[in-house]
């Protein structure tokens, strides 16, 4: 059995249809279950819709969660 070392919540994301000038946001929190530090990275493909930001450390320490948020800014249909 493969122990598992981070915690993603919302495992899933959905943002909702939105018209031209909305803007949508969720929040992503991922918790160290390790036992160890451990450095958490966003990544967006360079041509993406969506925007991240975070104001978390570049390492989460054990039991401790790193925040993101992920905004879509619908601008064309």
């Amino acid at each position: 059995m493969t122990k598992k070392l981070l915690s993603v919540v919302p495992d899933s994301l959905v943002f909702r249809d939105s018209k031209v000038g909305e803007v949508d946001t969720i929040d992503v929190w991922v918790t160290n279950l390790g036992k160890k530090p451990t450095q958490v990275r966003y990544v967006l493909d360079f041509d993406s819709k969506f925007t991240i930001s975070t104001s978390s450390p570049p390492f989460t320490p054990p039991g401790l969660d790193s925040r993101a948020v992920i905004k879509y800014d619908c601008k064309t249909k």
